[in-house]
């Protein structure tokens, strides 16, 4: 079951739509790279790097309902995590608020995945199982039994 997903950055919305979110707009810091990390946790995550550079401007994100948003990734600055990503609950669909801008995050490979899979999913996995299957070759010439 999806349902409606939308990925904007926060500079795309106004001060009130981001209140209804659940989430605020922190000051925008200066163009640089960032290092995004996927929060491990999350079903979408699987399989992601554990860093990956962006660059660009980065207005961290901060989570005041978080009944209605979930953060999906951060950044560190200064040895702090900041929200980069985050999950919003909006009705009927969801909206993916990125800190950095999206055609930044979609032009790197692995927060162009997170931000995908965020999008295909309709939201965070938290608390899903997922099963990983296996096959394990044997012998002295990899045969399998």
């Amino acid at each position: 079951m999806t349902s409606d997903v939308r990925v904007v950055g926060v500079e795309e919305l106004s001060v009130g739509e981001l209140a209804a979110l659940g989430v605020r707009a922190e000051p925008t810091l200066p163009v640089g790279e960032w290092f995004v990390r996927p929060d491990a946790l999350l079903a979408e995550a699987a399989r992601l790097q554990r860093e990956t550079p962006v660059t660009g401007p980065f207005t961290p994100l901060h989570v005041t309902d978080p009944e209605r948003a979930t953060v999906a990734a951060t950044v560190s600055v200064r040895f702090t995590d900041l929200a980069a990503v985050v999950v919003c609950d909006a009705g009927e669909g969801r909206v993916v608020v990125t800190g950095i801008p999206p055609e930044r995050m979609l032009g790197a490979d692995e927060p162009g995945r997170l931000l995908a899979r965020l999008g295909r999913r309709g939201g965070t996995g938290v608390g899903r199982t997922s099963v990983g299957v296996g096959i394990v070759g044997y012998g002295p010439f990899g045969g399998m039994g």
